[in-house]
């Protein structure tokens, strides 16, 4: 993120916040030193005295034999009060109760400073086939279904400023790789009420999502549900008119400023 001039990062500390969201990125992959290194272009000897003081504080784990390094618990240990808070709480309970009445699972994300996108909570369905993330999966700022949900109730301006800086992935053969097309599927988000992932960044998937606003009238989490094409596409309707009445349970027990031109009249 562009800083401004008067301000000094700590360059120790920039480092190792470089190595935690590279881990992370990573998932379940662990990396050497040499990679992260090489790839962060940090000097072995200083990377190795980050990665031990991590491993120390237990934010990482080592792997002895094959001098392998990822992410540990103790990361969330630090950050449960985050985690922990009265508005998650409730946002947890009644996505809970959205995947036990939909019988379809769940994703709670949430919006990073590049607008990419990061599981913090997962709800599964018993469902005989399943689909779900683990909590760090990174979503891409262009993943579909979050995006269009993120930025469908905030303005043209905001909206036009993404399209200027975006980069086109054709993740499956049915992406929308135009900005012209991009910005008029945004508008029917917004005219819909949900957005609607149509096998568009997974092959075979479908997802809807929908904005959790803060009280400040900002995008604080995006959830979405999710399934085969096959199965959730048969159950649109239903399903959403639900997640458009718990998103509003949501903003009424946490206070939240939603502008008023999002999803008028749900009862």
């Amino acid at each position: 993120m562009p800083l401004p001039s008067r301000l000094k990062l700590v360059p120790a500390l920039e480092h190792a916040i470089a190595i935690i969201n590279f881990l992370n990125a990573r998932g379940s992959q662990p990396a050497t030193l040499a990679e992260l290194s090489s790839t962060l272009e940090i000097t072995k000897s200083h990377c190795r005295s980050i990665l031990m003081t991590l491993v120390h504080a237990g934010w990482l784990k080592v792997d002895d034999r094959t001098k392998t390094y990822q992410l540990y618990s103790g990361l969330l240990a630090s950050g449960s009060s985050l985690l922990a808070s009265p508005v998650l709480a409730r946002i947890r309970e009644r996505l809970n109760d959205l995947v036990k009445e939909t019988g379809f699972s769940c994703i709670l994300t949430q919006p990073q400073p590049d607008d990419s996108f990061v599981v913090i909570e997962n709800f599964t369905a018993a469902r005989s086939m399943e689909v779900s993330y683990p909590i760090g999966f990174h979503f891409p700022k262009d993943a579909p279904a979050q995006m269009r949900a993120h930025m469908a109730w905030q303005g043209s301006d905001r909206l036009n400023r993404w399209v200027e800086d975006w980069k086109p992935n054709a993740y499956t053969a049915t992406s929308i790789v135009t900005p012209g097309e991009l910005v008029e599927e945004v508008e029917l988000t917004r005219r819909r009420g949900y957005s609607r992932s149509f096998g568009e960044h997974f092959e075979g998937l479908m997802a809807f999502g929908l904005p959790i606003f803060g009280r400040n009238g900002d995008v604080s989490y995006v959830f979405c549900v999710m399934g085969f094409v096959n199965d959730l596409a048969n159950h649109e309707k239903r399903v959403t008119e639900l997640m458009k009445r718990t998103v509003r349970d949501i903003h009424n027990s946490t206070m939240a400023g939603p502008p008023p031109d999002f999803l008028p009249g749900v009862r």
